[in-house]
């Protein structure tokens, strides 16, 4: 079962008793490039055999052979280009191989290679890689724009560039050891580049370009990431440790020479700077024992900041029917069922709204009074206005009786514009029905 660990839970599981008593003439073989998924249910039960990718040298070998029966010459350095290509897996190198022999002809070539596969070659990539390591951003900019006139893709352009830097890396550091992607004859020029850009400057200019190469993955402005990419490794700085840096200017501030071995490992020279002379020492009563002709003159104090002028907030205004209904919506349907009953009626200086509560609504402050509702009317008033705005209620006075309403023929429309009752029919796309109670009462039991 190839790629087994695309099985549901519920086939695992139908799967399962089948792993625990299988017949004696069967036996699965499970292939996964993400052992992770597997249930350990189902990893319990079987020997895993885990396959490292093969050697470039080998799949060269084999590739060579290949074209050696086939009557096929192949330089070396294309071979190399293919099996660098391919990942580790001959499989995929056989199958770039079988493409590249369709429409190749007898010879293959590095310059075949590259313009069949659409990568960037050698040269251009070493090239990419000395006007980053010169902080040449026009220079990185023009490799782009010449591979891409020649249909080398962004992605794959990023891609070679980050195996170089990577092989950068190795030899900066010392473990030349390592296998390299770069070919032994590409191998003075790589290190001729890591003596000039320092290790710091190589391990971001490689986050760089790792972070944009994923953000590539669905976009569709490919060749814009690779520029601000490269754009952003050449401007990197050469990067040194930074006790590095304390020791020296401890050193020069107290006018010694920097101690031997420190900033050794940076690529980039320290300006020297004027040394700082050493504070006078006090004596036992608390006069300083320097000469005065060394003390420096007490600095002026510095000038008080004038502050800069603050733009006049506009008077708060009565808002809006909209802009209510917008409140409304906002508060949530604990608060926007009692608030859409009333509307604010008046404005106090500067920025204080009054909703005075007609009679028989005394019970909407009882909803919308309290500390924590008035905190939330405000903040949906401050969202919709970009200002602070206070919220105060007035109640009806006591025994007042609320005005009965005159019948409408239009109620039902009425109701059917009311904010919440629309966000209930947008929420659960249903339906208003008007009901009407009748004045003579319901009918008797058995009708």
């Amino acid at each position: 079962i190839d790629e087994v660990h695309m099985l549901s839970t519920a086939a695992f599981n139908a799967l399962l008793k089948t792993l625990e008593e299988p017949p004696g003439h069967v036996k699965f073989f499970f292939a996964t490039t993400e052992a992770n998924k597997i249930p350990i249910t189902v990893l319990s039960r079987c020997q895993r055999y885990d396959f490292a990718g093969i050697t470039p040298e080998q799949i060269v070998e084999t590739l060579s052979e290949i074209c050696t029966r086939e009557g096929v010459e192949a330089e070396p350095d294309a071979l190399r280009t293919v099996a660098r290509r391919a990942g580790g897996s001959m499989r995929d190198a056989q199958s770039l191989l079988e493409q590249l022999l369709s429409a190749g002809g007898e010879r293959l070539t590095v310059e075949l290679v590259h313009k069949l596969l659409g990568t960037a070659s050698d040269e251009r990539l070493l090239d990419l890689l000395d006007a980053l390591a010169d902080h040449d951003s026009a220079a990185a900019l023009r490799q782009v724009d010449q591979g891409a006139s020649q249909g080398v893709q962004p992605a794959d352009l990023l891609g070679g560039v980050i195996d170089y830097v990577r092989d950068l890396m190795v030899l900066a550091v010392g473990a030349d050891t390592l296998l390299l992607a770069a070919t032994p004859s590409q191998k003075p020029r790589l290190e001729a580049v890591a003596q000039r850009w320092p290790v710091d400057s190589i391990v971001s200019a490689l986050q760089i370009l790792a972070e944009y190469r994923g953000r590539m993955r669905g976009s569709a402005h490919g060749r814009t990431l690779v520029e601000v990419a490269l754009v952003r490794v050449a401007r990197l700085e050469n990067l040194t440790e930074l006790s590095d840096v304390i020791a020296r200017l401890g050193a020069l501030e107290g006018g010694e020479e920097p101690p031997p071995g420190i900033g050794a490992g940076a690529k980039k020279k320290l300006v020297p700077v004027e040394p700082v002379p050493p504070r006078p020492r006090l004596g036992g009563d608390g006069a300083s024992l320097a000469s005065p002709s060394r003390l420096a003159p007490p600095a002026a104090p510095a000038p008080a900041p004038v502050p800069a002028p603050v733009a006049p907030v506009p008077p708060l205004e009565l808002p809006t029917e909209q802009l209510w209904k917008e409140v409304v919506k906002k508060v949530g349907v604990r608060l926007g069922v009692p608030l859409s009953r009333v509307a604010p009626t008046a404005v106090e200086s500067p920025d204080v709204l009054v909703i005075a509560l007609p009679a028989g609504y005394n019970w909407v402050a009882d909803e919308c009074d309290s500390p924590d509702s008035r905190e939330k009317i405000e903040q949906a008033f401050q969202r919709l206005l970009h200002r602070p705005v206070r919220v105060r209620f007035v109640r009806s006075a006591e025994g007042e009786k609320p005005a009965t309403p005159a019948p409408s023929a239009n109620r039902g429309e009425e109701l059917s514009g009311d904010p919440m009752i629309q966000k209930v029919v947008e929420l659960f796309e249903a339906r208003p029905i008007h009901l009407e109670l009748d004045e003579e009462g319901p009918p008797p039991l058995g009708e």
